[in-house]
């Protein structure tokens, strides 16, 4: 049973606890391991600002190992062709998960900062009913070869083959907003299709990710360097994937400016890259629509604290509803309940970091006129109206 159905737990008590259960090494070539030189850094919670414990913080060496064992691992060994091999690791890691799922929903609460409630659906148990088992029955189901018959030249019949092949080793750098999902979309998919992969998760959440690096290694027969997770707060590590000619292809999930960053880097070597940047949704309420519907459909730019890519961060409405709109999201607003992410009934819950929440305080300041603000130790939110479509606020995610 989660720690969080316990009615009487609170986040400062989570995190001792999931600290105690905490995974910290790395995985490079199947072993897990400490970063090279020992370092580590800290792992903070989001809702108390207290240290969690430590994780491993990689260093280029331990970056460089890691590709290397992946870029072997997909040139050397049968991984990339044994199709069955795939399927039943894919299955073995999907009930090595499950069996560690309610240690998994704790330590999500305590190192994202996102409610209890959130982990009943994108947070944790979507995900995990199907990013991995979809992709792994999909290998015995997808058209691996096809055979293009006719054409030619000079009434020759011409026979064609056409091959899906794996890409190689693919670089997958994750966010800290809703780490398992994003993780899960992007490993099962790669490890279904044959490829290997070099996993940098966010620094702000990296326990969850060296969890999975420990059942890969633990309770899998994945061969060694097909699966590998570096966890580092230094941008120049994780930048090396971008760089170093092994990686074929990198997948990124975060900010557009970095994401940009990324690509400009990427091109040297001529890689595939897969970006999701960015998100800045809008809700756009018509003439004659339903007041009521709207005002509920504005409650989903709160969950998570804000903290997601396709909720719906601005609201485009006409003129004739705009002030029974901003009351009713207001009121709306006022009902949210706002705290500790352990407790069963929070909504909105903590932002990931002092930065984000500086970052978010600063646009506060500013802005004099708000629908309602509202701050807590736990959390902080704040809804804007009137906003010029120039304005930064306006066009990019906080």
């Amino acid at each position: 049973m989660s720690e969080v159905d316990s009615p009487e737990i609170t986040s400062v008590e989570l995190g001792r606890r999931v600290a105690q259960r905490a995974e910290t090494r790395l995985l490079i070539d199947g072993v897990l391991t400490e970063a090279t030189n020992g370092a580590t850094y800290r792992n903070l919670s989001p809702a108390t600002g207290l240290v969690l414990g430590d994780a491993a913080a990689a260093t280029a060496h331990d970056m460089n190992r890691a590709i290397g064992a992946a870029r072997r691992a997909f040139d050397e060994t049968s991984w990339s062709t044994d199709r069955a091999l795939r399927r039943r690791c894919l299955e073995q890691l999907q009930t090595a998960i499950e069996a560690e799922k309610e240690d998994l929903r704790d330590e999500l609460v305590a190192e994202v900062g996102c409610p209890v409630m959130a982990t009943a659906d994108a947070q944790l148990d979507w995900p995990l009913s199907e990013s991995l088992r979809y992709p792994a029955a999909l290998i015995d189901e997808f058209e691996w070869e096809r055979i293009l018959d006719g054409g030619g030249l000079f009434g020759q019949r011409n026979i064609r083959t056409v091959v899906k092949e794996a890409v190689g080793v693919v670089a997958a750098i994750t966010p800290s907003n809703y780490p398992i999902e994003v993780i899960l979309n992007k490993m099962g998919p790669a490890l279904a299709a044959g490829n290997t992969v070099v996993l940098k998760p966010d620094p702000n959440t990296p326990w969850n990710a060296a969890r999975l690096g420990r059942l890969v290694a633990e309770k899998t027969d994945i061969p060694a360097g097909v699966f590998n997770v570096v966890t580092t707060p230094d941008n120049d590590v994780a930048g090396l994937l971008a760089d170093d000619p092994r990686v074929d292809l990198l997948s990124f999930t975060g900010s557009t400016a970095v994401g940009r960053a990324l690509m400009r880097r990427a091109a040297d070597t001529m890689k595939r890259t897969f970006l999701e940047l960015g998100g800045k949704s809008a809700l756009i309420v018509t003439d004659g629509a339903d007041l009521s519907k709207a005002i509920m459909a504005t409650i989903g730019a709160c969950s998570h604290a804000g903290q997601a890519c396709a909720v719906n961060t601005r609201i485009l409405v006409h003129e004739s509803l705009f002030d029974d709109l901003s009351a009713g999201a207001a009121e709306a607003y006022r009902q949210l309940p706002v705290g500790d992410p352990a407790a069963a009934g929070t909504f909105v819950g903590p932002l990931i970091s002092d930065a984000r929440n500086r970052r978010c305080s600063a646009c506060s300041s500013r802005r004099a006129s708000t629908v309602r603000s509202s701050s807590s130790v736990e959390a902080r939110w704040t809804a804007w109206t009137s906003i010029c479509a120039a304005a930064t606020l306006w066009r990019r995610p906080l």
